[in-house]
């Protein structure tokens, strides 16, 4: 991932973490939330929720207590959700155009919401996340997005969206993950998928009753010692593991896009795209394009 640049669309990150120390471009991390119960999420991007850093931690990390999949690669934490983890849809956008506009490579986006498309407003909604996921992609930013975790079959139902996985020009990722240590390629119990919402898988954890007792089916990385929710956290540099979801295979996938990028940089969002579906392993239909090979995909 050396000389590529992801943005992690999130709840901030932690830059002291020792794990994401020197891994964050201090100077262009902001923050697009305006409303939040944490004033300090309006005024700056540090990670007073958790997830953004175990999401940051998945991409890119010093390899001090978790490996990361690219670990070159530097991280531009844009933060659109606060502290509780919830935010706007016009803090979303605005972030993925802000992103663009300060050159990242590769937008990791492992947040989403499903709904009818009937909803009042909601085609609106719909054509406003199109505009600016086409803008991003236009530019060469691959963007990458989590495909949910309802465990719903996104080709029963099109009356229904999930956004921004489903929105344009969007990379789905669904989750893969073990069951006490083995079947690694399995789809995780609580993923979307179904061809027409979901186009990759990748490790996503798949914690559930009955599974690896000291939790080893869940994803490790890093927590943020600004964490309010989970306030063990606030120990430095600590370490969460356990975590499962949609929300951190993106990140496999992301970290995966970094990877190609720094062996062909002159790529663009359509090569980046091609080289993941082509390098991905055919696990069949039900797996759409195939689950993440790092390497395959940068011999592309």
């Amino acid at each position: 991932g050396r000389g590529t640049r992801v943005a992690i669309l999130d709840t901030g990150t932690d830059p002291s973490h020792i794990d994401l120390a020197g891994k964050i471009d201090l100077a262009h991390s902001t923050t697009m939330v305006t409303s939040s119960p944490c004033p300090g999420d309006l005024v700056d991007f540090l990670d007073r929720n958790l997830h953004g850093s175990f999401v940051s931690g998945i991409v890119a990390t010093n390899g001090r207590g978790a490996a990361s999949v690219a670990p070159d690669a530097h991280l531009i934490a844009v933060k659109v959700l606060n502290c509780l983890g919830s935010g706007s849809f016009a803090s979303i956008i605005a972030g993925i155009l802000y992103a663009t506009n300060v050159g990242a490579d590769v937008i990791n986006m492992s947040l989403g919401a499903y709904f009818p498309k009937s909803t009042p407003g909601a085609a609106r909604l719909l054509a406003a996340l199109d505009r600016a996921t086409t803008f991003a992609h236009s530019h060469g930013v691959l963007i990458v997005a989590a495909a949910g975790n309802g465990g719903i079959d996104l080709n029963k139902d099109r009356n229904f969206v999930f956004v921004p996985a489903q929105s344009a020009m969007v990379v789905s990722i669904g989750a893969t993950g073990p069951f006490r240590q083995t079947n690694f390629d399995q789809l995780a119990f609580y993923t979307n998928f179904g061809t027409s919402g979901v186009d990759l898988f990748a490790p996503g954890g798949n914690q559930q009753p009955g599974g690896d007792p000291a939790h080893r089916d869940g994803i490790l990385s890093v927590c943020s010692s600004f964490s309010i929710t989970v306030p063990v956290c606030a120990s430095h540099n600590f370490y969460l593991l356990g975590g499962d979801g949609t929300s951190f295979s993106a990140p496999h996938a992301a970290g995966t896009a970094a990877v190609v990028k720094s062996q062909f940089p002159g790529s663009d969002a359509t090569q980046l795209q091609h080289c993941l579906f082509k390098g991905a392993d055919d696990l069949g239909q039900l797996y759409s394009h195939g689950r993440i090979n790092v390497v395959g995909a940068a011999q592309c």
